[in-house]
């Protein structure tokens, strides 16, 4: 009995270590307004830590996603704007700065509703002639979820982007 032992606390840990990586959290249904969101960042801006949102878009046709631990909400004093920044860890960085997050539909401008998009020290705003809309289409329990499009331009090289498909799902906003 005693060769046994370590044999069954060998084959436990291997059972456990098993259930544990089949234990795999499922992305939520991006219709359902119902999830809850957790402030982890103990300061005025909120970091996104639950794996029930989602922020993604199309830049010139290629698919952005952030990280969930990388997308942050801020209300900026100075400017008077809601902030929301989504990361993908990788250099790309998305940026919708908003005077409301009410549901509606907000035209892209200079100043009250901008999309920037940021390719390491590369960024792209709307340039001379900013296009596109920012659509908040739930805003309630401190989550906000919608869709953007933008037009983009960089000064630099003179250079457009298009960012389409742009989706939002259960951000957190206060």
């Amino acid at each position: 009995m005693r060769h046994h032992k370590p044999f069954i606390t060998f084959l436990g840990i291997l059972i456990f270590i098993s259930l544990i990586s089949s234990c795999k959290k499922e992305k939520p249904d991006p219709e359902d307004p119902n999830t809850e969101q957790t402030d982890t960042t103990g300061n005025n801006a909120t970091a996104a830590d639950s794996i029930y949102m989602l922020f993604t878009a199309q830049v010139n046709g290629v698919g952005f996603e952030a990280d969930t631990n990388m997308i942050s909400y801020e209300f900026d004093d100075a400017l008077q704007l809601h902030v929301i920044t989504a990361a993908d860890g990788v250099g790309h960085i998305v940026t919708l700065m908003m005077q409301s997050i009410e549901p509606g539909t907000y035209e892209v401008d200079f100043d009250n509703n901008i999309v920037i998009y940021q390719n390491g020290l590369t960024i792209y705003n709307g340039g001379f002639n900013p296009e596109g809309q920012i659509v908040i289409t739930h805003h309630e329990d401190n989550t906000i979820s919608g869709t953007f499009h933008a037009s983009l331009f960089n000064f630099d090289t003179a250079q457009e982007l298009e960012v389409t498909s742009g989706h939002f799902i259960h951000l957190p906003a206060m």
